[in-house]
C-alpha cells in the first residue's frame, strides 16, 4: 500500500481569538476530516481489490 495512505491526520492549530475566527477554523477541520476519509477510502479500495 502507498505510504501516502498512512500519513497522520494533523489537527490544525487552534488559533481562535475571536468569535469570527470560528468559521475558518471549522473549515480547516472539515478539510482535514475529508483528507483522512480519502485516505481511508484508498485503503479500503486496496483491501477490497486484493481480497478478490
Amino acid at each position: 500500500m502507498p505510504a501516502s495512505l498512512f500519513r497522520p491526520c494533523l489537527v490544525p492549530a487552534y488559533q481562535v481569538q475571536h468569535y469570527g475566527d470560528y468559521p475558518g477554523y471549522i473549515a480547516e477541520l472539515f478539510t482535514v476530516i475529508e483528507q483522512c476519509n480519502g485516505q481511508l477510502r484508498g485503503v479500503q479500495k486496496i483491501l477490497n481489490t486484493s481480497a478478490k
